[in-house]
């Protein structure tokens, strides 16, 4: 089974069966939860691959989590939409979301290592992508691809 995480499906049916739970436009929180929600259903030897957004997008609207995209209210509320702005100039920084992506790793990186797994993390934006090729050591078992060459890791 090949399980796809993250805002952006990709069609690896011709890999096998493929359970997407992405969504388009969404954060990177989005894809951590969705794996844990589904994490005690992957099996021995599949293939996990997540579509990582940029640090800057946030999962503000539980019900709506594909607003990330355009950090503003989905029903375009002045009130959430003034609050999304003074949580960006006061509280936000990017530390966090990369010290959560860290901790999200760590836990696909332990599943992949004791059910021998095979990993593939596609960094869509430059942010991430730097991150990930910077702290690689720390996620053997993760390959960092993009979505031309995913391919060749299937």
């Amino acid at each position: 089974m090949i399980w796809i995480f993250g805002d952006k499906n990709l069609d690896l049916s011709a890999y096998g069966e493929v359970k997407s739970l992405t969504l388009e436009g969404t954060a990177l929180e989005f894809a951590y939860q969705r794996f844990n929600v589904v994490r005690k259903n992957i099996q021995k030897n599949d293939t996990v691959v997540v579509t990582l957004a940029n640090f800057d997008r946030r999962w503000f609207f539980q019900d709506h989590p594909e607003a990330a995209i355009t950090d503003q209210s989905p029903t375009d509320n002045k009130k959430e939409n003034k609050a999304i702005n003074l949580f960006r100039k006061y509280l936000d920084h990017k530390e966090i979301h990369r010290t959560y992506l860290i901790d999200f790793l760590y836990n696909v990186h332990s599943l992949a290592e004791e059910l021998d797994l095979k990993v593939i993390l596609i960094p869509e934006f430059n942010d991430v992508k730097t991150f990930l090729i910077e702290n690689k050591d720390l996620f053997p078992l993760c390959n960092i691809s993009d979505e031309n060459n995913i391919k060749d890791l299937l």
